[in-house]
């Protein structure tokens, strides 16, 4: 249950920054925090023009959001409520804990930390990227079979080899589901499923 709801977790933050809006310079709305906000900013924030830039910055302020444009053109959001996001100058987007003690992270590199370091870097780029020290969940796209099921043997080579369940057949749905769950000796379990050329890889503690 623990990982479903985890899962809709991340379901639930990527789709709140799927879709975003130009401002309107006699748009009324206030925002009541860092996510609705930000669904109101152009599709590449990098692109602004100064003059779009500067309302972005005031509406930021009127709903309690420090903007910051960066000369590296990354861009910095900073709620009162301690809500961070920041705007890569590589195009990806990682929000610092939404409430949930986790954060997100949208595109850009495979985060390394005491976690995932304990999984394979898949070679294959991610999508999104959410967690904390206890779980950490990952989404791809655009994969193939093959890769996961390279990346799930490059993952017993990590010693992920403990009560291991697989399935790789037809779903009762129709189409390939691929479905590999282990652990290691210190009980940390990895968790990696394919289907339609989606794919989630999961790195969960004990």
């Amino acid at each position: 249950m623990k990982k479903i709801a985890f899962f809709i977790v991340i379901i639930f933050a990527i789709t709140l920054i799927w879709v975003f809006r130009p401002f309107s310079a006699n748009q009324e709305t206030h925002y009541l925090n860092l996510e609705d906000f930000i669904q109101q900013i152009s599709n590449d924030i990098r692109e602004l023009t100064y003059e779009e830039q500067q309302e972005t910055i005031k509406k930021g302020r009127e709903n309690g959001i420090e903007v910051n444009f960066r000369n590296d053109g990354s861009v910095i959001f900073e709620h009162e409520d301690g809500t961070t996001a920041i705007v890569n100058s590589d195009g990806s987007w990682v929000f610092d804990d939404l409430g949930w003690g986790t954060g997100l992270q949208i595109g850009g590199d495979f985060p390394l930390n005491e976690l995932t370091q304990l999984i394979p870097v898949p070679s294959f780029p991610i999508y999104g990227a959410m967690g904390n020290e206890i779980n950490y969940l990952f989404t791809f796209y655009d994969v193939t079979l093959t890769q996961i099921r390279e990346y799930a043997e490059q993952s017993r080579a990590r010693g992920f080899t403990i009560d291991e369940r697989l399935f790789d057949g037809e779903s009762i749905l129709g189409g390939h589901f691929f479905d590999f769950t282990a652990h290691d000796l210190n009980g940390n379990i990895i968790n990696v499923t394919y289907s339609s050329n989606s794919a989630t890889i999961t790195i969960e503690r004990p």
